[in-house]
């Protein structure tokens, strides 16, 4: 496998757009030097765009506001993890957990929430990964009966965010893992919004849910878009099957406009209202079969 180093300053070069000046004749030292700035400037980056996640889990308080309630045959069976005995599998399921925790919290489901999160460190754990929990996480756990708001949960998860950002950009093996799990929290997260709309009969302001998952799809396409052209990790992170699940759903929640601007290639953003019963039908049967083969463990 490919160095961490090497990975660092591809992907680094993918995002930015940006070259790093290291030439056949530069001293060892130079380009250690070199490398490492780029490694280092490639985290800030992968940083923001854990920034941009930290909307998207505020953006779960849509979920309620649009009179969706928490459905508990949902979410993944936390008593299944032992279930788990290979790295893909505990690390997609870690963040199947991830998701099922910030979905427990924003309807303040105390005792779902440290279920999850004590799901999620068990298959951390097993992975070799595990970490000292961030205190405002350990607290969820531990004392769950303080959980009082949706705003104190996300502050946690921007904690437990920004630690694995710091923590599990060490080695090519974590860095697949912490993608694995961030393609698990998305799936999960359009398969528990696209059912709880069809399942309350598919009324407009919940339909119009389908907007903020949109910045799921589009936030895990651009993570993966990061390792175009690495051959080991395209094959690690099953790149083409994932970017072709994402497009395909992103294709039916966008608005492309009329034949005209179909003509001249011209894409109209995004517009709310737009997604009908028929999008959302199709969403579910692109993602239902893909998240029943993650919990089995077939993914």
């Amino acid at each position: 496998m490919k160095t961490i180093s090497g990975l660092i300053m591809a992907a680094f070069l993918v995002i930015t757009c940006t070259t790093v000046a290291v030439s056949a004749d530069t001293p060892p030292l130079k380009k250690a030097e070199a490398i490492q700035k780029a490694g280092e400037e490639l985290k800030a980056d992968i940083r923001k765009l854990m920034t941009r996640f930290q909307g998207v889990i505020r953006a779960n308080a849509l979920i309620k506001a649009a009179g969706l309630s928490y459905q508990s045959a949902l979410v993944a069976d936390t008593a299944n993890t032992s279930a788990y005995t290979t790295p893909k599998q505990q690390a997609l399921m870690a963040g199947v957990y991830t998701f099922d925790a910030t979905y427990a919290a924003l309807f303040l489901k105390k005792k779902e929430v440290a279920q999850a999160l004590k799901a999620r460190r068990a298959l951390a754990d097993n992975l070799g990964i595990g970490m000292a929990m961030p205190p405002k996480i350990k607290k969820m756990v531990t004392q769950p009966e303080t959980i009082n708001n949706f705003e104190t949960c996300a502050e946690a998860f921007d904690e437990l965010l920004n630690q694995l950002v710091d923590e599990q950009l060490t080695s090519d093996e974590r860095i697949i893992t912490l993608m694995d799990g961030m393609f698990g929290a998305v799936t999960q997260g359009l398969y528990v919004v696209s059912e709880s709309i069809a399942q309350a009969g598919y009324p407009k302001a919940m339909i119009e849910l389908m907007d903020e998952q949109l910045s799921r799809v589009n936030f895990m396409i651009l993570l993966l878009n990061v390792f175009q052209g690495q051959e080991t990790f395209e094959t690690a992170l099953a790149m083409e099957p994932r970017l072709k699940v994402l497009e395909s759903v992103k294709g039916l929640m966008e608005v492309t406009g009329d034949d005209t601007n179909k003509a001249k290639g011209e894409a109209l953003p995004f517009m709310m209202g737009q997604v009908t019963q028929k999008e959302v039908d199709q969403i579910r049967e692109i993602v239902t079969p893909l998240r029943e083969k993650i919990l089995a463990g077939n993914a």
